[in-house]
């Protein structure tokens, strides 16, 4: 018989069910989206940052959300371009690291143990130091097994990922009702999720 889920996956999977997505897809895109990011981050931290003007800088923002709705809607198989371009357009922006750092703190943000999925992300993927580290030594510096580590690893990659369509899906609504870009659909997930296990059986 599985394993049954812990409270807090069952909690970021009803999250992902509300904004459409199972959270399955959620985890398959977001994982190599924090791999890439790690490792291309790691490699631009020898090179300067680009400098952009604040019209350069609004002009990107909503290029790459438009990359990023993409990314996440159309069948994973279908998508592999995208990806690295969103992490190529990125990776190198001064206002991306603002942007992680939120989303960051409203990972910290959640229920008991946000603040372990938090520090899981930030030395996994996020270290913005340039400090990288092996998981073996982030799990056994945190006291944790290895088995609990990669468990949480993968809830915080789901919240993540929901925070951030949550997130980039909002401010696209913003910029629309400001009048700052055109009125148009966002575009819905391509799944079928009739076929997922119940949240209550997970």
């Amino acid at each position: 018989m599985p394993k049954r889920k812990s409270k807090d996956y069952v909690e970021v999977a009803k999250m992902c069910r509300a904004e459409g997505f199972s959270e399955g897809k959620v985890f398959e895109l977001c994982k190599p989206l924090c791999e890439d990011f790690g490792d291309k981050n790691y490699e631009a931290t020898k090179d300067a940052q680009v400098p952009q003007t604040e019209e350069e800088i609004t002009q990107d923002k909503h290029n790459d959300r438009d990359i990023f709705f993409e990314v996440l809607t159309k069948p994973i198989d279908q998508t592999e371009k995208e990806r690295d371009m969103l992490i190529d357009n990125i990776i190198k922006k001064p206002w991306f690291r603002g942007k992680v750092e939120m989303i960051l703190d409203e990972v910290g943000n959640f229920r008991v143990l946000g603040p372990n999925y938090k520090e899981i992300l930030s030395r996994c993927y996020f270290y913005f130091d340039g400090k990288k580290e092996k998981q073996i030594d982030i799990y056994t510096d945190m006291g944790i097994s290895s088995s609990t580590f990669y468990d949480r690893l993968e809830i915080a990659i789901i919240l993540l990922g929901v925070l951030m369509w949550k997130y980039v899906k909002r401010r696209q609504y913003e910029d629309m009702a400001k009048g700052i870009i055109p009125y148009k659909e966002i575009p819905k997930n391509e799944e079928d999720l009739n076929d997922l296990t119940p949240l209550d059986e997970l």
